[in-house]
Parts: C-alpha cells; sequence; structure tokens
C-alpha cells in the first residue's frame, strides 16, 4: 500500500536514514526508538529501493521472523517478504522426515534468485545454516515450456538430479511420476501439482490438476521447477562415490565403526532405498560453501544484541551435538560442516549489515556511520471491535487533525465499518489500496497487524481488529484426517493416526537422547507394549482420529504388522459399496422439485455484515455452501458440524434470514428450553443490530409464535 511508504516518507529520521544510504556510506547505521511494527513500516518502506534489493532481514527469533514478515506483507502487499526458516538437521536414523521448512527455504532462496520477492526475513540460526550455493541452485532449476524439444529420459533424470522422489502417484511436494507419455510433477514452490504431456519427444502442453479428482485446472504455457532440498547429487552412484573416497581417508580409533556405517548407507543406496537421514552427507554436496547471506545484496539486523546471544546458545548446542554423534561413530572429519561458527556468522553480520534496528539504544561495540532515535514511534494495543470504543479513539485523534487507518478484518467488515462511520457524520472511505495519509480523514481497509501504530509528530495513526482476518480463498482439501497444527491442539489420551503406522495413543512429548542428541519427541503407544517416537518437527505425518469411539473401545494397530494397510484396504471397498448407493439415493432426490431461493439481495448482505465477530475461512466456506443449495431447485440436504462456540448459530441465522426474507417459515429446533430461549435472544440481538432490517423488528411474542406458526 503506497499509504505506508508516503507515510514513511514524513517521518524526519526516516529521511537522514534514506540520504545515507542514498549516499553508498560504507559503515553500517543505528535506528533505535523502534518497536517491532515500527521496524516492519521503516523496513518495508526501504525496501522499496531497487538498488538494495533482495534484502536479508534477520530477527532475534523465529517467531519475529514470523511476525516482522506478516507485517511487512500487509503493509506493502503479500510476497514483499519470505520467511527463510531454520531446518532441523537429521543427521541420525530416521524411519520418515518432513521436508516441509527445507521446501520454504528453497522457495525462499528461488524468489531472491529470480526476484519475484524483495526480502528474506530469517532468525540467526536460519542464516547461519549452509545451504545450495546460487549457481548450483541456478542449474537446478528446470525451466520447461509448451512446444520444447526435450525427452521424458531428460525430464526423469534432471527430477531425480533435483532431490525429487519417483512414486506411483504423486501425494505431496517434492514427488513426480511418470505414466505412458504424462509426468506428474508437484514443485515445493507450487499450491498444486503440474501435469506434462509429451507428443514424442515434443512437450505438447503444461497444465496444474487437483490432486484427488486428478483432473486438469489451469493450462500453463511456462513452468520452473524450483529443486525439491538442499543435499542434491546428479545420482545415488555419485554419493556413493563420494562416501566410499570419504571413507578411505578416515583415520583414527573410531574410523572402522564409522566406515561400516558408511558402508552400510551406500550398500542402502545402491540397493535403491532412499536415505531419510541425508543431511549428514551435507558436506560431501558442493565445491564452495553458502548461506543466504550470498543470495542478498543487503542486510539489516532487527535486536542485534539479543539476535548474538540466541545463536550463541544455538551453536553451542550444535557444537556439542556434533562431538557426541562423533563419539557414537555417526560422523567423523568431513561431516561435521552444517553451520557457521559463532565468531563467523558475527563477522558476516559486521561486514554485510547496512542498518541496524533495536528497541533500545544498547552497547555492542559497533563502529557506526549514523545513529537515529525515532522518538516519535509510538505502538498502540489493537482495537478489540467494540465500535463505541473506536469512535472515542477516532474523536480523539481527529481532533488533532490526525490522518487515521484502520485495518478491519475482513474486506466485507471493512466495507461495513466505513459505511457505519459515515452514516455518522465521519469521513470515511474504504479502499483497498490506500495512497496516501489524509489529516482528518479515515480510511477502512481489510486486513490485520500485531500491533497499532501512532507517529505524533506526522500525525498519522493506524488501527488494527485484534482477530485474525478470515480469506475467502478455499482452503485445500485434507486427505488424512483432520490436520494437526501444533502440539497444543492434542491432548495426552487423544487417539491420533501416524501417516505410516495406524491408529495409537498420543502420549505426549518427551525428551529422548537419540544419538546421543537429546531433543523433543512425540510418543504415540500402539497394540500391546508397542510405543513409536517421532521428533516433533515431524508433526505432519500425525492427524487427529476422526472416527467414532475413544481410547478405550477404538482397536489400536500394532507395530511391525500388515494390520493397518488391511484396514486401509478394507476402508477403500466400504468406501465403493457406499458411494454406489449414495448415487442411488441422490439421482432420486435430484428428480424431485424443491424451492430455489433467489440470489443474495442487499437486505441480505446489511444482515451480515452487522454480526458482532469476523467470520472464520470455515464459516465462510460453510454458508457459501448452504446458500448455494438453498438456490438450487432440488431438495437440501446439508449436515453442519462443529464444536461449541465455534459459530454454528450465526451461520444458521444467515440462512434462517434468507428463508424469512422470501417469504419462507423456517424453524429453529434446540434440545431444552434454555437453549431455545438463548437462540432467541441471539436471534433478536442480530435483527436489532442491521441499520436495514431493525424497521421489520417489532419484537417476537414467544408464547404466540407458535399457534402464529401454525397458521402460517
Amino acid at each position: 500500500m503506497d499509504i505506508f511508504l508516503n507515510a514513511a516518507q514524513q517521518i524526519p529520521e526516516y529521511k537522514k536514514l534514506n540520504k545515507y544510504l542514498d549516499d553508498h556510506n560504507t559503515l553500517p547505521a543505528l535506528v533505535t526508538g523502534v518497536s517491532h511494527i515500527h521496524k516492519a513500516h521503516i523496513i518495508g518502506a526501504l525496501l522499496q529501493k531497487p538498488e538494495l534489493l533482495p534484502v536479508l532481514v534477520i530477527a532475534e527469533s523465529e517467531a519475529e521472523s514470523q511476525r516482522l514478515s506478516n507485517d511487512i506483507n500487509m503493509m506493502y502487499g503479500a510476497g514483499t517478504a519470505l520467511l527463510y526458516p531454520a531446518k532441523e538437521l537429521l543427521l541420525g536414523d530416521f524411519e520418515a522426515a518432513s521436508r516441509e521448512y527445507e521446501h520454504k527455504r528453497i522457495f525462499a532462496l528461488s524468489a531472491m534468485l529470480d526476484g519475484t520477492c524483495k526480502a528474506v526475513i530469517c532468525s540467526p540460526e536460519a542464516a547461519a545454516q549452509l545451504t545450495i550455493p546460487p549457481e548450483e541452485l541456478k542449474q537446478r532449476t528446470i525451466t520447461l515450456s509448451a512446444d520444447m524439444e526435450i525427452s521424458q529420459e531428460d525430464i526423469v533424470k534432471r527430477l531425480l538430479a533435483a532431490g525429487y522422489s519417483r512414486c506411483d502417484l504423486i501425494e505431496g511436494a517434492g514427488q513426480f511420476s511418470v505414466r505412458g507419455g504424462i509426468v506428474d510433477i508437484f514443485p515445493p514452490s507450487s499450491s498444486a501439482p503440474c501435469r506434462i504431456e509429451l507428443w514424442g519427444d515434443t512437450i505438447d502442453s503444461i497444465s496444474r490438476f487437483d490432486l484427488d479428482t486428478q483432473r486438469r485446472t489451469d493450462p500453463l504455457d511456462e513452468i520452473r521447477i524450483s529443486p525439491a532440498g538442499e543435499v542434491l547429487f546428479d545420482s545415488a552412484d555419485e554419493l556413493c562415490g563420494r562416501i566410499e573416497a570419504l571413507s578411505k581417508k578416515l583415520r583414527g580409533k573410531n574410523a572402522e565403526g564409522v566406515r561400516e556405517r558408511l558402508s552400510a548407507d551406500v550398500a542402502k543406496m545402491r540397493g535403491g532405498v532412499n536415505l531419510n537421514a541425508v543431511d549428514k552427507y551435507f558436506p560431501l554436496c558442493y565445491s564452495e560453501e553458502a548461506t543466504v547471506f550470498d543470495y542478498s545484496n543487503a542486510v539489516f539486523v532487527c535486536e542485534n544484541v539479543s539476535a548474538k546471544e540466541n545463536y550463541r546458545a544455538v551453536a553451542l548446542q550444535h557444537a556439542e551435538d556434533l562431538k557426541i554423534l562423533t563419539e557414537e561413530k555417526k560422523l567423523c572429519k568431513g561431516l561435521d560442516r552444517y553451520m557457521l561458527t559463532k565468531n563467523e556468522l558475527y563477522s558476516e553480520l559486521e561486514s554485510r549489515t547496512s542498518v541496524y534496528f533495536d528497541t533500545f539504544i544498547r552497547g555492542g561495540g559497533m563502529e557506526l556511520g549514523l545513529m537515529l532515535d525515532v522518538q516519535s514511534a509510538v505502538q498502540t494495543s489493537p482495537w478489540s471491535g467494540e465500535y463505541a470504543v473506536l469512535r472515542s479513539e477516532l474523536d480523539n485523534y481527529l481532533s488533532m487533525k490526525f490522518a487515521c487507518m484502520i485495518f478491519s478484518g475482513t474486506e466485507k467488515g471493512a466495507r461495513t465499518l466505513a459505511s457505519d462511520l459515515a452514516d455518522d457524520g465521519y469521513k470515511a472511505d474504504f479502499s483497498m489500496e490506500p495512497e496516501k495519509p489524509l489529516p482528518g480523514r479515515i480510511i477502512v481497509s481489510p486486513g490485520t497487524l500485531s500491533a497499532g501504530i501512532e507517529y505524533p509528530v506526522t500525525k498519522f495513526a493506524v488501527f488494527t481488529h485484534t482477530a485474525v482476518h478470515a480469506d475467502r480463498k478455499r482452503p485445500p482439501k485434507k486427505k488424512k484426517g483432520e490436520e494437526i497444527r501444533s502440539l497444543s491442539d492434542i491432548s495426552i489420551g487423544d487417539l491420533v493416526v501416524h501417516y505410516s503406522y495406524g491408529i495409537g495413543i498420543f502420549d505426549g512429548v518427551h525428551k529422548i537422547e537419540t544419538d546421543g542428541v537429546a531433543k523433543d519427541y512425540i510418543k504415540i503407544r500402539y497394540a500391546g507394549a508397542d510405543v513409536l517416537h517421532i521428533p516433533v518437527t515431524q508433526l505432519d505425518l500425525v492427524s487427529r482420529y476422526i472416527g467414532s469411539g475413544d481410547a478405550g473401545t477404538v482397536k489400536l494397530n500394532k507395530l511391525n504388522s500388515d494390520q493397518w494397510q488391511k484396514s486401509k484396504a478394507k476402508a477403500k471397498a466400504a468406501a465403493k459399496e457406499m458411494a454406489s448407493e449414495l448415487i442411488e439415493l441422490y439421482s432420486r432426490r435430484m428428480k424431485s422439485k424443491g424451492y430455489e431461493f433467489p440470489p443474495d439481495d442487499s437486505l441480505q448482505e446489511d444482515f451480515e455484515a452487522h454480526f458482532n465477530y469476523i467470520e472464520t475461512n470455515s464459516q465462510l466456506r460453510c454458508v457459501d455452501e448452504i446458500k448455494a443449495d438453498m438456490m438450487k431447485p432440488v431438495p437440501m440436504e446439508r449436515l453442519l458440524c462443529g464444536d461449541v462456540g465455534f459459530g454454528k448459530t450465526e451461520v444458521a441465522l444467515r440462512a434462517a434470514f434468507k428463508c424469512a426474507e422470501n417469504g419462507k417459515q423456517c424453524a429453529i429446533l434446540v434440545p431444552t428450553t434454555v437453549l431455545a430461549w438463548q437462540h432467541f435472544q441471539t436471534c433478536c440481538t442480530a435483527w436489532r443490530a442491521s441499520r436495514s432490517t431493525s424497521r421489520f423488528f417489532r419484537g417476537i411474542r414467544p408464547r404466540r409464535s407458535s399457534a402464529r406458526y401454525s397458521a402460517g
């Protein structure tokens, strides 16, 4: 949004910083007096300077990196900044491993190379981890276009060299499959897989396709396929050769034990088995070392002292891990270089940093070329959503001729708020892309920030809603039960399903020493005395059990048996049988005649706009699906499910209003009298809130309503 750039350009300290950078001074600048939200504002404005791009921004932690990235993208547009997460180095032996963070890292590095993002934000740990060199990333990125001359064998060879896994049917990112003249690929940088159809040695067409239906969706003229990992070799034979060469050079008391482990890995790879713990062979990959610093043109550091302190602890732990693994004969000289040392990272920061951003002035012994203290920057608390509170705050700012901007969650909520403020006499406008602050006026836009902003000197204030804004973009379908996003979503004793091992009971997170390294592991109990431990970073391989029953009645699977595979086969057969019954049932329903409700009108839109809470993604999806059913000329049948407090009533009221507005009766049945009275009050509140519909509300008399309902 141009409004934030224009607002930053009015700040005296920003003007000085901007001029200092334009003069190409060699010493870094220090900006103090800025909270996290002001850092996002000022950094985002500096990202509009082409000569600085791409910029590497280092925050003190992963959490701060995420928050900073979200705020910058909200102010200056989606995709302005990308998160570059730290990955957990899998140096031991694991049954399964998640590559989600590695895929995000490759996506960010590719965006820096091709200029599709302006900044990458990361923690000190992520910045210090070694990665694929820029030239290697360029060479291993595959570009395919329609009518391009290339054989299927060459495509397969290049995909394998780029770290992709070949399978019969792709299920996730980093995989590809070949069927006849068709090559299906799921690049980690893409939200959907791609299908390449060849006619001989010529690409006939390229398109995206749906993973569930396998049907093509959007045609493409060209596709860029980034690598699927950071540990890349041209072939398994090449990696085996390098391991064997290293094995011959080993000397010392642990040499024989290490050789045995290396030989075992070589035997697996030559037998066609992919290694899950391939990270330990990263030092053998490339002739030169590289980090994310090598992809950037400028470096900004937030909270320099805290960042260095945090990395010092990480470096100490990493050194201790390497020492233990070496003593356990898991690693050796030549397989011990995965991150920069503490002093190497400090040296990179001192030589590359252009600007430091700190909340307070702290000692650090840095040689600076410019020091600025932004004394006029104030961080304000988010707005709770109470209209009266907002009006009181606005009256205070507008009396001092401030330019005000409000982030109000969803686009619908922003339009409604702008309309209500205008009706109450405020100079308020809705805008998706406001250009500049206007003194004495209010601009309302969709979205949220992590905090509000106030600049008393330039008279600019930003309010933000506390709730996370809802997005009408339909979320991807989940195939493997209900997704577990964090460990807080499950409790000890809950039934869970592991992708490879089946149904078990979650038994908490335990710190366990594996391969001499103490880390957190998820413990899952199975039938009998079977127990499975998986790293917490592989949480995406576990989903919540959504079948009927509880831990006392559901039969648990047993490890090292084919029970889980047989269960999946039976489920597929039962699903096929049920599908045929449902097809017959719904063919009869589709032939029946129902009432076809018209599309939403202004009355319906105004009613929905005045609910107190911002709708969640799930609520918006359910509302759209229910209305779509109501507008069909066939009988409607739909079951809406959700836990207590998740907003089922608000969804139902929207459908009820649509029904009543079109002259049809609607009954809301509840199990108890108390609930009936609560829902009655909720209906009254919803009807009164809307200015357009409140004139139709005359107060329902509960004792007479049943008789009037029967009479129509």
